[in-house]
């Protein structure tokens, strides 16, 4: 399918700190977006779940229509697709939240495993490492680590 937006989301989290990671690519795998943020939460779960409900707000205001949504936490993806409502206490708005802008949006979210994701967990793991948010558009990216630019034309390869 041709037009469509690919969003890879990641988390990494060590002892109650944790980075989310967004990769934002065109349907050429050419990157459009990356960016990280720093937060706090009390599980690696709930830092994965935090991490999809941030990249959905961002997605939504930017009011894209045809996404491709991937992460490599299945038990994030088992509890956005459930009927249920979640257990978790701490995820339990940010799931509500997912689930109600994804229902809005037409969107469904598939598990990959890591391999397919290793832009988005790399740029988490770095900004969890170096307490340091990224921010990263398609003209910026000589600016970019090298290690993360170097797995992004290896990502831009294999799409094609």
């Amino acid at each position: 399918m041709s037009g469509f937006i690919k969003v890879n989301v990641d988390a990494a989290y060590v002892d109650g700190r944790a980075a989310a990671a967004l990769v934002i690519r065109n349907d050429q795998g050419h990157l459009l977006y990356l960016a990280s943020k720093l937060f706090k939460c009390v599980s690696p779960f709930v830092a994965e779940v935090e991490a999809l409900c941030w990249a959905a707000d961002y997605v939504e205001t930017c009011a894209w229509r045809m996404i491709e949504w991937e992460t490599d936490a299945k038990d994030v993806e088992t509890a956005v697709k459930a009927k249920e409502d979640p257990s978790n206490w701490y995820a339990y708005y940010p799931i509500c939240s997912i689930r109600s802008c994804f229902e809005r949006q037409g969107w469904r979210v598939t598990w990959k495993n890591r391999r397919s994701n290793l832009v988005a967990d790399a740029v988490a793991k770095m900004s969890l490492s170096r307490n340091c948010a990224f921010v990263f558009y398609e003209y910026s990216l000589e600016a970019m680590p090298p290690c993360i630019l170097n797995l992004i034309y290896a990502e831009q390869a294999n799409a094609v």
